[in-house]
Formats: structure tokens, sequence, C-alpha cells
């Protein structure tokens, strides 16, 4: 099944695409692609394995709007586990890594 919505939104798998790519497996996975720029969104790619509430997830997003860092992050339903910074330093555990490599606790 492929859906066009007047929106642009495709999906594959779902009637009711709700981002600019929706596809759904038939165990109920979803893989979303997410380039909405609107108040709290970010460009994402996300991935589910309940789309209903969403509480088993796990997405790559880029920086908010205007935000010049150019950060990447990397979350799992239990927060963020990883962020590269548009320098090119990766912090695993904290969100400001002052150095190439910084493991948080």
């Amino acid at each position: 099944m492929l859906t066009l919505k007047a929106t642009g939104n495709v999906g594959i798998g779902t009637t009711g695409p709700a981002s600019l790519l929706n596809l759904y497996s038939t165990d109920n996975t979803v893989f979303t692609i997410n380039s909405v720029w609107a108040a709290g969104k970010y460009g994402e790619i996300r991935f589910a394995s309940n789309p209903v509430g969403e509480a088993t997830y796990a997405y790559i997003r880029s920086s908010a709007p205007g935000d010049s860092t150019r950060n990447l992050e990397f979350r799992t339903s239990g927060g963020e586990a990883m962020r590269i910074l548009g320098n090119g330093n990766v912090g695993i555990g904290t969100t400001g890594p002052r150095g190439i490599l910084e493991v948080g606790n």
C-alpha cells in the first residue's frame, strides 16, 4: 500500500502518514523520516516498535532550527545517548563534549 497525501507526506504500509515519509511493517514497527521545521520539531530519522505510544523507540536528529552548532543527537526512549557536535567532538553520556571523545556517567 502506498499513500501520497496532499501535504506531500508519503506512507508505505499506512494510509495516514504523519510526516514526510512513514514506513510501517506488518508487525507495527515504524521507520519515519521527519523534516518538519516548526516549533519544537527537528529533522529526524525515527525507529519505533509501538507507533501509537512510541514507548520503545530510537532516533537520530539534527539540531534545532537556528542552532548554529549543527549537532547530531542519538536518542533512545531513555533520553539522549550520544551527541556529535558540529566541530566533530563526540559525547557519550554528555551533551557538551570538550574533546574529540568524552564519556560521561
